[in-house]
């Protein structure tokens, strides 16, 4: 056990092997804690370890001024030990010198570094805080843990400078079991800086375009200048809007028949219709006429008169220094409505035959005749050959004559 202290306190004076950043210590505090540690293991020797003895770590330790920072908070088993309800860890932050304050709060829950045999775990801690310290105390009640060699508990915490001035605060650390201070460990000191503590950050995307502005007040007249000389005439100016069509005209009387137009492809013929009576004759339209209006009443630079069934209208040339020339006719109105339909053409003339039509397809064969009766040797006074046989018993005769007389031949030789 007295060993365990020598090297703890080792580790107090190095920094300890396990990676962890410590605070600086003066060599006078360090050599202090190692007379303590050595009268203890004198006197103690065969004496249990009350705690696991841990470390502190505040990080970062520089932070700018005037700004909220997190920071992390840490303790680490600087060896195996045993812990229980009655333990105590506080962190407990007080300005070096006067100026300013700061204020601690907690930013996020705890987290545990456990070994491969660890019976501890973030949860059984409890974290609390005030506005300059922050506790954590063993939370299972009757039942104790060791607090394992490297394991280690972190903390958020959110710390709040009074002043936006440089300012720098001492952190305290200490543990205690059962109401009694065991270790109380050299301070750590942040300090609240002005100046840039890190390589500057790249450059942020550029921000949305602004409202545009309201629009200034109109500045005072300035003075009359110096008349100019007269300038060349001018181009003619663009034709001016087309005016609303006027209204419909009445309808116009019945043209004369045209020329009988080109005979049509023969169709095929149909009734011929009714004859459709005439349409009226409608009223004649009006158009309307322009005119060139000099100048005078009606245009002071002259223009053009315009009269239709709607009125006298007058476009005016403008005012100019010697008048612009007179621009072009404006674009033809729109056309009239359609008039009524003519009267039906004369019918066309008959078409051309048409070709014959295909042969059709072949009837069905009829059905054979029912056969006759056996003829008879006798004959009979009641009943004649009928006149489809007489042909038949013909053939039937003449071919006997024939075979008679090839047997005679045969027979004379």
């Amino acid at each position: 056990m007295a060993g365990d202290r020598v090297a703890a306190v080792d580790r107090l004076l190095t920094g300890g092997g396990d990676g962890f950043y410590f605070s600086r210590m003066k060599v006078v505090a360090g050599l202090c804690a190692l007379v303590v540690a050595m009268l203890l293991s004198m006197g103690t020797a065969s004496a249990q370890v009350p705690s696991s003895n841990p470390f502190f770590a505040v990080s970062p330790t520089t932070l700018p001024a005037g700004q909220a920072s997190e920071v992390l908070l840490s303790v680490r088993a600087s060896n195996t030990g045993s812990i229980n309800t009655t333990d105590v860890w506080t962190f407990t932050f007080d300005p070096v010198g006067g100026g300013g304050s700061v204020s601690v709060a907690l930013s996020g829950t705890a987290s545990f570094h456990a070994s491969s045999t660890t019976q501890l775990s973030a949860s059984r801690f409890t974290v609390t805080s005030t506005t300059s310290t922050v506790q954590i105390a063993y939370n299972v009640v009757g039942t104790a843990a060791n607090f394992a060699q490297g394991e280690t508990l972190f903390i958020h915490a959110l710390l709040t400078p009074s002043t936006a001035l440089p300012l720098a605060v001492g952190v305290q650390f200490t543990s205690a079991r059962a109401g009694t201070v065991i270790a109380s460990l050299p301070s750590e000191t942040l300090a609240f800086v002005d100046f840039p503590i890190g390589p500057p950050g790249p450059t942020g995307p550029a921000g949305a375009a602004g409202p545009a502005g309201a629009t200034g007040a109109t500045g005072a007249a300035g003075p009359p200048g110096a008349t100019g000389a007269t300038g060349a005439t001018g181009a003619a100016g663009p034709a001016g809007a087309i005016g609303p069509p006027g209204p419909a005209g009445a309808t116009g009387a019945a043209g004369a028949t045209g020329p009988a137009g080109a005979a049509g492809p023969a169709g095929a013929p149909g009734a011929q219709g009714p004859a459709g009576s005439p349409g009226a004759a409608g009223a004649a339209g009006v158009s309307v006429v322009g005119a060139s209006e000099p100048p005078g009443a009606n245009c002071a630079n002259g223009g053009v008169k315009y009269v239709s069934i709607s009125g006298t209208n007058y476009v005016c040339n403008g005012t100019g220094s010697s008048g612009g020339p007179q621009g072009p006719p404006g674009p033809q109105g729109p056309p009239g409505p359609a008039g009524p339909e003519g009267d039906a053409g004369a019918a066309g003339a008959p078409g051309a035959p048409g070709a014959n039509g295909l042969n059709g397809t072949p009837g069905i064969a009829g059905t054979p005749g029912s056969k006759g009766n056996d003829g008879s040797c006798a004959l009979s006074r009641t009943a004649g050959p009928s006149p489809a046989s007489v042909p038949m018993l013909f053939v039937v005769g003449a071919i006997a004559l024939l075979r008679r007389r090839r047997a005679a031949r045969r027979l004379h030789g």
